[in-house]
């Protein structure tokens, strides 16, 4: 059982070197980005949708006012007929749409600060891509510079290199993407 587990236990650490040395962070830094930036479109996109509810919302919020004011003068233009019965229907009517009025204030309410959120979440995602951007231009430079003049070697070359083996820097810029 002993030396099952110890062969078990090479075995996966082996395999985790394996896939530690074929990440490389360049590519991991650009997938983050990719992946910010997905997700700040999707964002935008939802914002766009709530713009057009919140002023669907407000412009039937709006209608209601205007019904609920349409009705009050109504039951005063009967109350000065004399029309007791249409008053009390007239009255009756605008509690109504005074409830419906109040509901729909709520939603509106509801879906304003829904988007206050995806706003407020859309600009964290903004500066997380926007730190991304700056610590990937960071390790490019740092790669472009850990070499001399004369073995300088393109970035894409570098990248290929880095899928056959990892430097003592690559693991350390690695830890840094590891804190985005």
């Amino acid at each position: 059982m002993g030396i099952l587990r110890r062969v078990k236990d090479i075995l996966a650490a082996n395999l985790n070197d394996l896939i530690d040395q074929a990440e490389n962070p360049l590519l991991t830094a650009r997938q983050v980005i990719r992946e910010l930036d997905d997700e700040i479109v999707a964002l935008r996109w939802k914002m766009r949708l709530e713009d057009v509810r919140v002023e669907q919302a407000r412009r039937r919020l709006t209608r209601k006012q205007m019904e609920v004011a349409a009705w009050q003068a109504r039951a005063e233009r009967a109350s000065g007929e004399g029309k007791e019965l249409m008053v009390r229907a007239a009255l009756e009517r605008k509690r109504v749409l005074e409830e419906e009025a109040k509901d729909l204030e709520t939603a509106w309410w509801e879906i304003a600060q829904e988007r206050q959120s995806r706003e407020q979440r859309m600009r964290e995602l903004e500066g997380r891509a926007q730190e991304t951007r700056r610590k990937k231009e960071s390790l490019v430079a740092r790669a472009r510079s850990g070499r001399s003049s004369s073995d300088f070697i393109p970035v894409a070359a570098m990248q290929a290199a880095d899928d056959i083996g990892k430097s003592t820097e690559a693991v350390a810029i690695e830890a840094e993407l590891e804190q985005i």
